[in-house]
C-alpha cells in the first residue's frame, strides 16, 4: 500500500527546506501553462502569485 502521510511529510519537507526554489518553480510551471493553454493571463498569474506567496510565507515560519 502506498503511504501517502509519508510522502506529503517528505514534500512538506522539501519545500520548508527548499521553498524559494520551488516558488521559481511554479513561476516558470505558470509561464508554461500560458503558453500551452487559452487560459486568461491574469488568472494564471494569480495562481503563481498566491502559490509563491504560500511557499514563502511557510518558510518564513
Amino acid at each position: 500500500m502506498v503511504d501517502f502521510g509519508g510522502i506529503a511529510d517528505k514534500a512538506k519537507g522539501a519545500v520548508g527546506s527548499h521553498g524559494d526554489k520551488v516558488a521559481g518553480a511554479v513561476g516558470k510551471a505558470g509561464e508554461v501553462v500560458k503558453d500551452k493553454t487559452s487560459l486568461p493571463d491574469d488568472k494564471v498569474d494569480a495562481v503563481v502569485e498566491k502559490v509563491e506567496t504560500l511557499l514563502t510565507d511557510k518558510k518564513k515560519k
